[in-house]
């Protein structure tokens, strides 16, 4: 992520695409000047800071973090645990327990892929199924608009079951945006953000 932003040509920068195009009441020799500033400040500021930010995280940062990455391992690490199940879930489970209702769900899951797998008449293993549901074209959109409305439909169909399962469902709306391209090859394929709550007589906050 840190890398993408250290180029040596100011215009390759992905900060620089806003200075592409701009609105047609704006003049030729106005764009240029600002193109021009866009360039001085991506090399002259932008540059420099992500270079010294990547610097600091693989010299300095990275090297001083702890190698497991398990709240097990901090001190009163297993009152974290029974915290963060408390806060999560609001029942009074263990640690144990929720990961037995885990345990529990990969085989239900799993149960159901088999029965998927035999419905469909394929005759390999299950992997081999998985690989094939992964591989064929035909499970796979061609451009990154379709995949957003492909996402689009499904959850709109999701909006009209979910009363049925849901006593009270959140009043916050929800929205859908591509992630930026930069991150895309390094990240999940999805991935979600908390709303942001407005509080009566205030602001929006984080």
């Amino acid at each position: 992520m840190l890398q993408a932003h250290v180029v040596d040509d100011p215009t390759r920068s992905l900060l620089y695409a806003p200075f592409r195009e701009f609105p047609a009441g704006i003049a030729p020799a106005e764009r240029e000047r600002l193109r021009a500033a866009g360039r001085a400040a991506i090399q002259e500021s932008v540059v420099p800071g992500y270079r010294d930010f990547l610097a600091f995280i693989t010299q300095e940062y990275t090297p001083r973090t702890r190698p497991s990455i398990g709240a097990s391992e901090l001190p009163n690490g297993r009152a974290i645990y029974m915290q963060r199940v408390r806060q999560f879930t609001t029942l009074d489970l263990t640690p144990e327990q929720v990961h037995q209702t885990g345990l529990a769900e990969v085989s239900r899951i799993r149960a159901e892929m088999e029965s998927a797998m035999r419905k469909a008449e394929f005759s390999g293993t299950l992997p081999e199924f998985i690989q094939f549901l992964r591989t064929d074209p035909r499970f796979y959109v061609n451009t990154p608009e379709e995949l957003l409305r492909h996402t689009a439909l499904v959850l709109k169909r999701m909006d009209g079951e979910l009363p049925r399962l849901f006593g009270r469902l959140p009043r916050m709306p929800y929205g859908i945006k591509p992630i930026p391209e930069f991150i895309a090859p390094r990240t999940t394929t999805a991935y979600y953000s908390r709303p942001r709550v407005t509080a009566p007589g205030r602001g929006p906050t984080s």
